[in-house]
């Protein structure tokens, strides 16, 4: 297990990493805390796909927006 420090827009978060025998698969998280909201991202793949463009993609789709009260979603 590894994890890191990363962030989106102002807010900190957790990248984790988990690679299982059992499984031969690897699962990456991405956690933000926002406000009273946690926000968690996560994918498992087979280790040969460990770097697909697709997971990627979709770890790095949170993006935030500001409603109609000024907070951020």
């Amino acid at each position: 297990m590894s994890q890191g420090d990363i962030s989106l827009g102002p807010y900190q978060g957790k990248e984790i990493i988990v690679s299982t025998k059992e499984r031969d698969a690897i699962m990456k998280s991405r956690v933000y805390v926002i406000g009273s909201t946690e926000y968690i991202l996560q994918v498992w793949t087979p280790v040969p796909l460990k770097d697909n463009a697709e997971k990627n993609k979709f770890l790095k789709s949170l993006n935030l927006i500001q409603n109609s009260q000024g907070v951020d979603l």
